[in-house]
């Protein structure tokens, strides 16, 4: 987790282009709340470090956070089509939301959380450290916020026969 080496010559392009679309979104996307604002700066932080060799690990791992991103998108996107074939795609990709956001987001991020937190001497030893806990904590925490809302969510779904 805390490698200064990128052993994905591909992923620093990768990086760079979620660096610009958080930026993009959050600058030109006015219905971001303050969750999805907090996000977008906290990300940008940790990825912008991980660039420059600090906490590769914990950056590769959070981009697999985006997996479950991809559905969201393509669900919300069906959703608001007028197309009645894409429509009734929008629960099947919501469906695939919700195990990704659980295993592509609240497991690893657990998992690092703990890893970090119970080797903390080996993680944290400069204040460029320190930021990148700060960011990476506050990920973490929104991603369990997320999953609450999901989970209120899905048990406010009524089922009819």
């Amino acid at each position: 987790l805390s490698s200064p080496v990128q052993p994905y010559n591909h992923m620093g392009e990768l990086v760079i282009c979620i660096i610009y679309y958080l930026g993009v979104d959050l600058v030109f996307n006015p219905s971001n709340k303050i969750d999805a604002i907090l996000h977008h700066i906290e990300s940008v932080g940790g990825l912008s470090l991980a660039l420059y060799g600090r906490s590769v690990g914990i950056l590769n791992n959070c981009i697999r956070n985006e997996f479950s991103t991809i559905f969201l998108a393509l669900g919300t996107l069906c959703s608001k089509s007028k197309n009645k074939y894409l429509k009734r795609l929008s629960p099947v990709f919501m469906l695939l939301f919700i195990p990704t956001f659980v295993w592509y987001r609240i497991i690893p991020s657990s998992q690092m959380m703990f890893t970090i937190t119970t080797n903390i001497d080996i993680f944290i030893n400069d204040t460029v450290d320190i930021i990148h806990f700060i960011c990476f904590s506050i990920h973490t925490t929104l991603q369990y916020y997320w999953g609450l809302l999901i989970l209120r969510k899905i048990s406010n779904i009524k089922c009819y026969s």
